[in-house]
């Protein structure tokens, strides 16, 4: 498998190295993490299809997304710089 080298700063690198598994490589941290954000996008594009003309389904729909959001934040601050 070919590989290619990359710099990256200081912060980034510990933060990698943080959210680093045991047996995972720098690739297979930075792959994973990309992953993971594709699935965020893939779910967040989602946001707003479903249409509905009762104002109040249209903010419990606001509420649940804007809360989804939160936690996904937290879970990845969490992950990758041990915040809460």
């Amino acid at each position: 498998m070919a590989s290619q080298q990359i710099s990256i700063k200081q912060d980034v690198y510990n933060r990698l190295k943080k959210a680093k598994k045991t047996n995972e490589s720098f690739s297979d941290i930075i792959e994973r993490l990309l992953d993971n954000t594709s699935n965020v996008e893939k779910i967040l594009s989602f946001y707003g299809a479903a249409k509905s003309d009762d104002p109040e389904y249209e903010k419990f729909a606001i509420e649940t997304y804007a809360e989804s959001r939160k936690q996904m934040q937290k879970s990845f601050n969490t992950r990758i710089n041990g915040e809460n």
